[in-house]
């Protein structure tokens, strides 16, 4: 008898994940089509009959033709520790360059940020550059663009750009916080400006004072705050006053002698200031796109 049950549980076994297989093809077939439909099968059954390297499902990436399963695949090569090695970043790289599908390039993207280091610099800068490149970079569309300035913003926080790029991170950064048609670019960009002491990052976020959606001016006041250890209230007209009257804006208050401190620079904000002014931040960011109300 036990001897019997011993052949049977391996067939109970492999019923219960053929079972379960079917099951998940019915969830996953209504408005599928059948390769779709027996992609994710193979998927499935791949993933419970046999244990996958990284390395698989990564290749496995690069030659399926379903992006849906380009990005599953890419999103678990994500989630393993060798999601940093050489390989993995290269890969990412490249697939966030070159593939035609959003989603796939933003889970790619997402394998970029976290290394965040030195060899994610460019492959985000050909992104966010790609007419530069018309024969190496697929145009990126607003999801994409907003994935890769994000780590661009990321990795000027914590100065992982390398100094060779450093000079194209902010010219790129520039670009987008003026020009860019998405805000959620925006807005990013003008957080990664905070991080670049120039002249042409400085005249860029006071011109970003002026865009039409908080959060960007939001940002843009924090990051000249970063840079220049002043706030002005988000009041471009007062910024440009100030910073044609400074003749190094990147020194902060607490560094400069007192007799070369400005005679207008905003006293220091007591306590209850700092409650009245983060309500009424608090208050612009819930309202969205709506106009400030004149003070």
């Amino acid at each position: 008898m036990s001897r019997m049950s011993c052949r049977i549980a391996p067939d109970r076994r492999i019923l219960g994940l053929l079972a379960t297989a079917v099951a998940c093809a019915a969830a996953v077939g209504c408005g599928k089509s059948q390769q779709d439909i027996d992609s994710s099968m193979n998927s499935f059954v791949q993933d419970m009959m046999v244990k996958r390297t990284p390395q698989q499902r990564a290749i496995e990436a690069l030659q399926t033709d379903n992006p849906d399963e380009r990005r599953k695949l890419l999103a678990k090569v994500l989630k393993d520790k060798q999601a940093t090695s050489e390989w993995a970043v290269k890969i990412f790289a490249s697939v966030a360059k070159i593939d035609t599908d959003p989603q796939v390039r933003c889970m790619a993207i997402k394998g970029l940020r976290r290394s965040a280091d030195e060899r994610a610099a460019e492959p985000i800068l050909m992104i966010l550059n790609h007419k530069d490149f018309p024969n190496k970079v697929v145009p990126p569309t607003d999801p994409v663009r907003w994935d890769a300035t994000e780590v661009l913003a990321y990795m000027s926080d914590f100065n992982e750009i390398p100094p060779e790029h450093r000079d194209w991170a902010r010219r790129t950064l520039i670009r987008l916080v003026t020009d860019d048609p998405d805000r959620h670019v925006r807005i990013y960009a003008a957080r990664g400006l905070g991080n670049y002491p120039n002249r042409g990052a400085l005249t860029a976020l006071i011109r970003a004072l002026e865009d039409p959606d908080f959060h960007v001016r939001y940002s843009a006041e924090n990051s000249l705050e970063k840079l220049t250890g002043y706030r002005h209230n988000r009041d471009p007209d007062l910024w440009r006053d100030w910073a044609e009257k400074t003749e190094n804006p990147f020194v902060k208050p607490e560094e400069a002698d007192a007799q070369d401190a400005l005679t207008d620079a905003p006293p220091p904000k007591n306590m209850w200031q700092k409650t009245v002014e983060g309500t009424r931040n608090l208050f612009l960011m819930w309202q969205g796109d709506a106009k400030e109300s004149p003070e």
